[in-house]
């Protein structure tokens, strides 16, 4: 008889000790929402010259070696003073590596006779 009441004395405090920890968790009410992403945009023209155009910039240059002088790309060429295919691949590479270390992504690309459209997008990290 001792020993039934100390079975049933046990089973009551784990139960109640499982029933208490249960009443503490936090209540599960489903995967959080996150806030939707906000993006800026910006706009690569190429034909009749560069344009770059952001909400707050706009840089044109005469050519991709311009440009990348003006919006501070890095470009490593040996021969600073000519303009060729090569160098103009360069400079390409160059801006557009620029854009990705600043955090845009090219999302589309667009290509006719005069001209060639590009469109970057970023997140906005904080309101402005």
């Amino acid at each position: 008889m001792k020993r039934l009441l100390v079975i049933v004395v046990a089973a009551a405090f784990l139960a109640l000790s499982i029933a208490s920890e249960a009443s503490s968790a936090v209540p599960v009410l489903g995967p959080e929402k996150e806030k939707p992403a906000k993006w800026e945009y910006g706009l690569l023209t190429v034909g009749g010259g560069c344009h770059w155009n952001v909400p707050d910039e706009a840089v044109s240059a005469k050519s991709w070696r311009e440009l990348a002088e003006k919006v501070k790309a890095p470009v490593a060429i040996e021969k600073p003073n000519e303009t060729t295919r090569a160098t103009e691949r360069i400079a390409i590479v160059a801006v557009l590596n620029h854009l990705g270390k600043q955090g845009w992504e090219l999302v589309s690309h667009n290509s006719d006779n005069s001209q060639e459209t590009y469109v970057f997008k970023r997140r906005i990290l904080s309101e402005r």
